[in-house]
Parts: structure tokens; C-alpha cells; sequence
């Protein structure tokens, strides 16, 4: 098996954190997800971070896309959204990434992940730990209990 082909355009104003957080999250993408090729595209606005992720099978076809905002001020992610191609479907590669961003959050400090979920996808999400929030549209997960001040 030949070594996936990566790439990363990153925000040349973004700070150290932000590549320590890229680091963390490339460090766990999954290998049956982060075989063939992927990239990686990021923004910084002052105050979070944009990261869009995109795997493509040799073939080009796309196999599954990752989409974020960091927030490191607040110790907070805001997925936007995880496609899987359909054809990738039912074989785990969604619960594959989540694992891995939870576990890449978990490394950085991160405190909590939030979503917007269609009304399609929430069982998938409850069925990983996500809890509704007030407004159920909106679900959310504990990683790291914040510490006591």
C-alpha cells in the first residue's frame, strides 16, 4: 500500500495553538478514512479557527469531508459538518472520524463538541454520546470536565 498523498493550506496568521490542534486531529485520522488523498484547508478570523478536511479515493472520487471551527478562547468545537460518500456508508468511517476529533479535542484541551443536526442524523449522533441541547437541533458532548477555578 502506497503512502497517502496530504496536503494542508494553512492561515499564515493563525497562532501555534492552531497547528498544535491540526497536528492533534491529522495525528488520529483514521487510516481506512485517510487512505488515498487529503487535504486539508484552514482560515483564522482572530479568534477561531476553519478547518475543512477532504479525502478522495485514488480514483478522485470524494470519500468523506470534515468541516470545524476552534474556538480556543472558549475550549469549544463547532462541527459544521461529516459527509461520508454514500457508497462508504454503514461501514464505520463516519464513527471512525468522530472518534478521532474526540480524541484529538481531548489531547488540546478541548472541552466540548457542538453540532447542528438534521433531524436525518440525530439518532447517529445520540447513538455516539451526544446529548440534545434546548433547542433540539443543537446537540453537544462533554470531552474534558472543565477544571475547577
Amino acid at each position: 500500500m502506497t503512502e497517502p498523498s496530504r496536503s494542508r493550506k494553512r492561515s499564515k496568521r493563525q497562532p501555534p495553538e492552531c497547528g498544535e490542534f491540526l497536528d492533534a486531529v491529522e495525528g488520529v485520522i483514521p487510516e481506512r478514512v485517510g487512505e488515498g488523498i487529503w487535504g486539508c484547508e484552514t482560515a483564522w478570523d482572530g479568534e477561531r479557527l476553519f478547518a475543512a478536511y477532504e479525502w478522495t479515493c485514488d480514483e478522485g472520487r470524494r470519500t468523506a469531508s470534515l468541516r470545524m471551527q476552534w474556538f480556543p478562547g472558549e475550549a469549544k468545537i463547532w462541527l459544521g459538518s461529516l459527509e461520508v460518500a454514500p457508497e462508504n456508508t454503514g461501514a464505520g468511517n463516519g464513527t471512525a472520524l468522530v472518534n478521532a476529533l474526540e480524541r484529538a479535542a481531548s489531547v488540546i484541551g478541548v472541552q466540548a463538541i457542538r453540532l447542528f443536526s438534521r433531524r436525518t442524523t440525530a439518532e447517529f449522533w445520540q447513538r455516539l454520546g451526544y446529548e440534545p441541547e434546548a433547542d433540539p437541533r443543537y446537540l453537544s458532548k462533554t470531552i474534558n470536565e472543565p477544571s475547577p477555578t
